[in-house]
């Protein structure tokens, strides 16, 4: 994915108050554990050891 496309996924997300940043994880963050998940067919788990 282009990065000028990543952030206008996370910018149109926000506005519609889809996703919010929080204390811990942006929304920049939140989108692209789901995409690395959703890509790569992977778990929860094996998505906290990468996103510490």
């Amino acid at each position: 994915m282009r990065k000028d496309m990543f952030f206008k996924l996370c910018t149109r997300l926000r506005n519609a108050d889809l996703l919010r940043d929080t204390i811990h994880v942006s929304v920049e963050e939140q989108v692209a554990m789901f995409l690395h998940t959703v890509g790569h067919n992977l778990r929860n788990c094996v998505i906290g050891f990468y996103f510490k």
